[in-house]
């Protein structure tokens, strides 16, 4: 007779006990957030959007119109005053699309040789640890497709995520054309160009059109900052004018750092603060990015917009209609419970098979839209431009 029966394990009840499953992957430090700059630039919104009769979840956002108040007109006495236009609203619809990890299968044949090591061993630690490996690339995976949307958002006004089953998600901001920014009067790679001044020009002709008086910053990527920005005569001869400032000779052939840059920089005061945008994802052992090469994103501080999300159809498909022969338990996971965790247990022919997989309804929006402005720094001149393909 075995000494240890897998269908006793702790590892098997994940499979048929919901808050055996939530407990343990929930656990503190369990599973780390890998890949999470969507969590840097989005929030989670705290509402769930509902979904319709056929499961389509569709939101919209809105933004007020911010307007600048004209000076006061001089009256007769008992003079009454005119009435001027409301601020009004722009609003963007969008639709939510549902993301699945690849999933992690275990056939009988497999059960009984891991029934034969517990039955050698007497626990179930390794099958365990194993399982959770699994998990964790689960995770990784949603947190790498949000991450590429939400950086593709960021630097285009638009997400086209086309990655698997000849399925596409895409979504348009509709980005004032306005917004959509030629670099200034030099491409930013060219080391001559004055790119602390073109960014100085674009941001105050921004705020005197619109009279924003809010908080802001750029975000480009960390290529452009190491191999363009950091380069660039006007960059390195501010840092060097700053140093002076404070005692400090730099020798001619010195090279810029980041830490330098950014402190010139804050001196410089003209512009918003820069960020580094540090982004890439794994497609299939090819290292990508969201990120628009040569993009350059200038916008209000703080979060840029949501992460809008609906509850998954599988949990309630399962409850009502599910077939006998499927067993399913569900616990959340992820960054906010975002993500939900599925483990599966069916007939598959004669034997029966056990499986994992991780789904999330969600994707990024932006909030703020009408104050999101695109600069296109590889392409001289001034005024607006369009993104092309």
């Amino acid at each position: 007779m075995a000494k240890f029966d897998i269908k006793n394990s702790m590892y098997a009840q994940f499979y048929s006990d919901a808050t055996m499953l939530r407990t343990y992957v929930n656990e503190d430090a369990l599973l780390r957030t890998n890949f999470g700059f969507w969590r840097s630039q989005f929030e989670i919104n705290p509402e769930t959007t509902p979904t319709d009769e056929k499961g389509v979840a569709a939101y919209h956002v809105e933004e007020v119109i911010e307007t600048i108040a004209p000076m006061a007109e001089v009256r007769a006495p008992l003079g009454r005053s005119k009435a001027i236009d409301r601020e009004g609203t722009a609003w963007r619809t969008g639709t939510i699309p549902d993301l699945i990890s690849f999933g992690y299968y275990e056939n009988a044949f497999e059960r009984s040789y891991e029934n034969d090591i517990l039955d050698q061993y007497g626990r179930d630690k390794a099958l365990i640890m194993q399982w959770t490996k699994q998990v964790q690339k689960q995770v990784d995976s949603l947190n790498q497709a949000l991450s590429n949307m939400s950086a593709q958002l960021l630097s285009t006004g638009k997400i086209d995520y086309t990655n698997g089953r000849g399925l596409k998600y895409y979504h348009d901001m509709q980005l004032p054309k306005e917004n959509i920014q030629k670099a200034g009067t030099g491409a930013w790679a060219t080391k001559s160009t004055k790119i602390l001044d073109q960014m100085a020009k674009i941001e105050n002709d921004f705020r005197m059109k619109t009279g924003f008086e809010g908080a802001m910053k750029w975000q480009i990527p960390y290529d452009m900052w190491m191999n363009t920005f950091l380069t660039n005569e006007q960059v390195i001869e501010w840092v060097k004018f700053s140093k002076a400032l404070v005692g400090i000779v730099v020798p001619e052939t010195s090279i810029v750092t980041p830490d330098e840059a950014n402190i010139a920089i804050a001196k410089y005061g003209k512009i918003s603060p820069i960020e580094i945008i540090v982004e890439k994802q794994n497609n299939f052992s090819t290292m990508v990015s969201g990120w628009k090469s040569n993009m350059a994103v200038l916008r209000p501080a703080g979060y840029a917009g949501y992460i809008m999300h609906t509850d998954i159809l599988d949990k309630k498909m399962h409850d009502r209609a599910g077939a006998k022969s499927v067993s399913k338990v569900f616990a959340p996971v992820g960054e906010g419970g975002l993500f939900t965790l599925i483990n599966i247990n069916r007939d598959n022919g004669d034997y029966q098979e056990w499986s994992t997989e991780t789904v999330v309804s969600a994707a990024p929006t932006l909030t703020e839209f009408t104050k999101h402005i695109l600069v296109k720094t590889d392409e001289a001149g001034e005024g607006t431009t369009t993104l092309g393909d």
